[in-house]
Formats: C-alpha cells, sequence, structure tokens
C-alpha cells in the first residue's frame, strides 16, 4: 500500500513538469489556406496530407512532425523552414526553394530532390548540403 501510494505520487510529480505536446496553430493552418501565404507560421504536427500547396510561401515556417505526404508542394518557398521529422513521403517537390531549411529525421520516401535548392540545408540524417551553393 505505502509503494503504491509512493509510486502515484511520483507518477503525479512527473507529469505535472513535462510540457503539453505542440501542436499546429489552427489560425495559421487557415491562413495558409486562405492566403496561400504563412511566413513564420507554426505548423508543427499539421495534417497536409494530400494537400494542394503549390506557389506557397513558407520561408520561416515550423512544419516539425507535419504530415505532407502526398502533398503538391510545387514551386513551394521553405527558405529557412523547419521540416525536422516531417512527412514527406511522395510529396512533389518540383521547383522548391530548402535554402537554409533543416530535415533532420524528416521522410522523404519516393521524392526527386532533383530541382528543390538545396544551400545550407539540413539533410535528414544531419549533414549539411551545399549543393546549390554559388
Amino acid at each position: 500500500m505505502r509503494f503504491g501510494l509512493l509510486a502515484a505520487a511520483f507518477l503525479l510529480t512527473l507529469f505535472c513538469f513535462m510540457t503539453p505536446a505542440r501542436a499546429a496553430n489552427p489560425d495559421h493552418i487557415t491562413q495558409l489556406l486562405q492566403t496561400r501565404s504563412c511566413i513564420g507560421c507554426d505548423l508543427q504536427g499539421a495534417d497536409l496530407k494530400g494537400a494542394d500547396l503549390r506557389g506557397v510561401n513558407l520561408s520561416q515556417a515550423n512544419l516539425n512532425k507535419a504530415d505532407l505526404s502526398n502533398a503538391d508542394l510545387m514551386a513551394v518557398n521553405l527558405k529557412d523552414a523547419t521540416l525536422d521529422s516531417a512527412n514527406l513521403t511522395d510529396a512533389n517537390l518540383l521547383v522548391v526553394n530548402m535554402t537554409g531549411a533543416s530535415l533532420k529525421q524528416a521522410n522523404l520516401s519516393n521524392v526527386s530532390l532533383n530541382s528543390v535548392t538545396l544551400c545550407n540545408t539540413i539533410a535528414p540524417d544531419g549533414k549539411l548540403s551545399k549543393r546549390d551553393c554559388a
């Protein structure tokens, strides 16, 4: 009985000091879909699976853990955006600017980066790409 009380008190204390998980700002998702521009927006964990985001400006946006699988990201500006642990499986990345972006642990399965601008871009493996730097 005493051990159970002690364990419960420990768990309650532990959970009290944990920071809650962050989620995408709903106002920023609305802004993105209505104006097609969301510079510096908090879209962490956003479900944008299959979204038509052609030509959108997402520079400096937080897209950590966002689901962009099957999304059409043709001509999107992701300059200085953070896409750590994002899912980009089967996304269309034709003519995308990822200068200064971070893609640590991002899933790029079945994606072509041939026409993506990668300058000072952190790749999924954590290495810095300077492929397209002048």
